[in-house]
């Protein structure tokens, strides 16, 4: 099951610095960039954003699943529970 999370549309942009590395920002702005990667090259720097956009995601999946069976498990108790007292 795919759940939405905003991470998912977010672009991965790569800034390169001979002096300094490769930065690879998740998200095209100061104000809705994620957690930056710092890497000597730029793959590197990139496939780090692109494994934390994946971590997240999953982890997301994950809890939205977990509610979603406790959320049936206690639809089913209720249920027993309004057929015991009938």
């Amino acid at each position: 099951m795919t759940i939405y999370h905003p991470i998912r549309d977010l672009p991965i942009v790569v800034f390169t610095n001979p002096e300094h590395g490769s930065i690879a920002l998740i998200g095209d702005s100061a104000k809705t960039s994620f957690p930056f990667f710092r890497d000597p090259s730029a793959e590197n720097a990139v496939a780090r954003a692109e494994a934390f956009k994946a971590k997240v995601i999953a982890e997301n999946e994950a809890e939205y699943a977990r509610r979603r069976k406790a959320g049936d498990a206690a639809r089913e108790k209720a249920a027993q529970k309004r057929m015991a007292e009938a």
